[in-house]
Parts: C-alpha cells; structure tokens; sequence
C-alpha cells in the first residue's frame, strides 16, 4: 500500500475532463511515481492510454491541496468502480513526494506546561514572537501575532530560532510559508523546513526527531494513567 493509504483520512482526486466538468475519484494507492484512482461506473470518466492530464489531489490530515500533471497508464475494471492508474510527471512526482513527507511526518506537541517559544528573524533584522503548536523533523506549525502578519506574509523563507524542553542547544531553522490561516482570534503558520538553507540541518533534524519521541512516550504515559 502507498502512502496515501496508512490514514483513515481519505484522500480524493478531482479531474476535469470535457463536457463532464469536474469528476471526483479516491485514491486507492500510490507510490513515489503514480497513484491508482477509483471512480463509480456512473460517473467514471472515459480517458484513453496514454493521455496527460490534469489532477487535483487533496488531503485533511493535514490540510493539503495539490494539482499534478499525470499520463494515464492503466485503466482496470472492479465491480461498479473503474480504477485508473496514473504515472505523475517528474515535477509533479517531486511536489507529491513533499506533500507526503510531510503527511506522514511524526509530529509532537510541546507540554502545555512548558510551552516553546519561538523567535522569527526577519530579513531587515527585526523579530516576531510566536509560539510552537507542533513539531516534526520537516516542519511545524506556529501561532504569530496578528499585527506581524502583515509583515511576516512577506518574508520568504523565515528564519526561526528556538530551544526545545530537554535539550540545550539552540535550533536554528530556516522555513518556508506553506499554511496560513485564520483559526478563531490566532493566525497560525504551517511551515515546511528549508533544509538547503539550514545549517546542520540533517542533526538539527535528528534532535528534532527525540523531541518528538519523548513526547509522545510522555502523552502515551498520561492518557494510560487517565
């Protein structure tokens, strides 16, 4: 089974094709280089070998919308469903390839109790507050303050520094925007971590990596005691 697959989320395909608009598929299975679609019978759309299109793939956990071009290579029939497989072309292979890294990333919240702070250099120098929601080894999720989004939408990437409960060192990131959205009174960043601009980014990521465990060890132990 892919990747798309190890979530109970489901994650749909849009194609559009002609006079039939938008046709909504699930994907079944994937791999680095294609993924298998299922559409009902009724509203399959009928598509030779061989033909490039356009799909849109979208995920909830986390919230993702991507769209890829892909060639049609397989076409099979199960029951009331056809199931089309298709080869993504390379540049969209690459940009799926993101997406999952960051899906199936583990990812960890700090201890309310002992909450991480985190400072964002900008690139004149000035700096931003926020506060870390979630963590994994490919990015994490921030809560800024209102008035910096105005400023903060325009940096690209942030450069982040900050010191994770149990560890002295302090990391030094950089990441790029991928999220922005209004949750209640708090704007919240979903980042993905630039690692060909992060110094020592591969042991910077494997500290990450014990945080994360530790804390899941830790909330594991607590919801046993509950």
């Amino acid at each position: 089974m892919g990747f798309f697959s190890n979530s109970d989320d489901r994650v749909l395909a849009t194609l559009t094709v002609g006079e039939m608009g938008p046709v909504e598929g699930l994907v079944i299975d994937n791999d680095q280089s294609s993924v298998l679609v299922e559409f009902p019978v009724k509203r399959s759309p009928m598509l030779p070998i061989a033909e490039e299109v356009g799909l849109s793939l979208s995920v909830t956990n986390p919230a993702a919308k991507l769209d890829v071009q892909a060639r049609v290579v397989v076409q099979s029939h199960r029951d009331d469903q056809i199931q089309y497989r298709f080869r993504l072309l390379p540049k969209s292979a690459r940009n799926v390839a993101r997406m999952l890294r960051r899906r199936n990333a583990f990812r960890a919240q700090p201890d309310p109790r002992d909450p991480v702070h985190v400072l964002i250099h900008t690139s004149s120098d000035a700096t931003s507050q926020a506060e870390l929601c979630d963590i994994s080894t490919t990015g994490a999720w921030l809560i800024i303050a209102a008035d910096d989004e105005s400023t903060l939408f325009r940096e690209a990437p942030l450069r982040l520094s900050f010191r994770l409960p149990g560890h002295g060192q302090l990391f030094e990131l950089f990441a790029d925007i991928r999220t922005r959205a209004l949750r209640g009174s708090a704007i919240h960043y979903g980042l993905e971590f630039n690692v060909e601009l992060t110094e020592r980014a591969a042991l910077q990521a494997e500290r990450i990596s014990q945080y994360v465990l530790k804390r899941q060890l830790e909330v594991l132990r607590e919801n046993a005691e509950d």
